[in-house]
């Protein structure tokens, strides 16, 4: 079962940490709270750092834009390390947190597990909503993750918080069987299942892997399964800035809410692209033009972001 000891992981608006382990003698079976910064807590021991361990795996998926007021789909998801089981804590600073998945609840304002939780399909996903505050701002989410008695931390996520509330549609075409597919707007309900409600597939996202993902994030790409042809329509507002975040090696994006010209893409480091780009329709081809809705290949030199004019 996960055993808590006190954490910290940067300053933020809104801060997830989670330090765990797996012990014998169990402590805090039931999870915990008031072991972030947010709680005046300074270090981060998790049994001492020869149990940080980046064989660990723990990704936070969810909107990068966000609107003031309204209440948005994340997850972080841990996987990777022995498989066994995981647990977390998760503060908002401002705004609201409610559990989703059933093995969270809330405790002194925070979310932590129900009990130590065991990885399905290789790893577990814990599912909340965030409603955003009412006063916009830049906020950025932090994740910890255990697994047994080793931890890692992810990558922090960073979210704009806007005032904007201007709904704009987008409509595309998926074919019968595999596409690749992407969210071209900011939805208030960012979940593959609301997005893609017909898919008769998981949606797969890339990095350096496939994984199945619950909550989709514009500018990334996903595979996904239809048995017919048919139309999709994504109502949300206009994703900003227009950057697409990538990894060295090759990467699986998404177009944004118009098409663009592939001639016209900028990238931050300058000149990072280093093949061209691919989609797929029954069979992979070279566009020019990228569309909404749709996903596509790309290789780059190293990390950095693609820029939309």
């Amino acid at each position: 079962m996960v055993h808590f000891s006190k954490c910290s992981y940067s300053t933020a608006m809104l801060i997830i940490v989670l330090c765990g382990a797996v012990t014998e003698l169990h402590a805090y079976p039931g999870g915990v709270s008031g072991y972030t910064r947010k709680s005046g807590t300074a270090g981060c021991s998790c049994h001492g750092s020869n149990y940080y361990n980046t064989t660990v795996l723990v990704q936070i998926s969810g909107p990068d834009t966000v609107i003031v007021g309204q209440t948005y789909n994340y997850t972080v998801r841990v996987s990777g390390g022995p498989s066994t089981k995981a647990g977390v804590d998760i503060a908002s600073s401002i705004g609201a947190l409610t559990p989703v998945s059933s093995y969270l609840k809330l405790m002194n304002g925070e979310l932590t597990q129900t009990s130590s939780t065991n990885y399905v399909s290789g790893g577990v996903d814990f599912n909340f909503k965030y409603t955003a505050p009412t006063t916009a701002g830049n906020q950025t989410l932090y994740a910890t993750g255990s697994s047994k008695k080793y931890w890692n931390f992810a990558a922090d996520k960073p979210i704009v918080v806007r005032t904007e509330s201007s709904t704009l549609q987008s409509n595309f075409s998926v074919n019968s069987g595999w596409n690749l597919v992407s969210v071209p707007l900011l939805a208030a309900n960012m979940a593959a299942s609301t997005i893609f409600p017909n898919a008769n597939s998981s949606l797969y996202a890339f990095n350096n892997g496939y994984t199945s993902v619950t909550t989709l994030s514009n500018g990334s790409g996903y595979w996904a399964r239809f048995s017919a042809s048919q139309s999709i329509t994504v109502a949300g507002t206009a994703v900003t800035p227009k950057t697409i975040t990538v990894n060295a090696g090759w990467n699986l994006i998404g177009d944004l809410h118009t098409s663009v010209a592939i001639s016209s893409l900028t990238t931050t480091p300058a000149g990072i692209i280093n093949s061209q780009f691919y989609s797929y329709n029954n069979g992979y081809t070279n566009p020019t033009t990228l569309e909404p809705g749709k996903g596509y290949w790309v290789r780059v030199s190293q990390s950095g972001t693609i820029n939309i004019p």
